[in-house]
């Protein structure tokens, strides 16, 4: 049993990485540019408060109050972070 859960924890990581700092995340089908589409998926709306930035490509890197939850590639941190992997390429 613990060899199968290693295994399947192993596939996981494997599968999903993010390079820390670059504007594309690893997954199953391949690079996807994380300066593109929604700052959270669809879901529920959580009620925290939380500033982040998203990039906007009409706009640039912009400031919106992140829910909590489910949040999608397009959803930095800092400023910084979303000029770095969005403006500065």
């Amino acid at each position: 049993m613990k060899l199968i859960l290693l295994l399947v924890f192993f596939s996981l990581h494997t599968c999903f990485t993010l390079e820390i700092g670059q504007s594309k995340i690893g997954g199953p089908t391949g690079p996807i540019n994380r300066c593109v589409g929604p700052h959270t998926l669809p879901g529920a709306a959580c009620r925290a408060m939380i500033k982040r930035y998203t990039f906007d490509p009409k706009k640039g890197c912009v400031e919106f109050t992140f829910g909590g939850c489910k949040p999608a590639p397009n959803n930095f941190e800092t400023l910084a972070e979303c000029r770095k992997a969005c403006i500065a390429r």
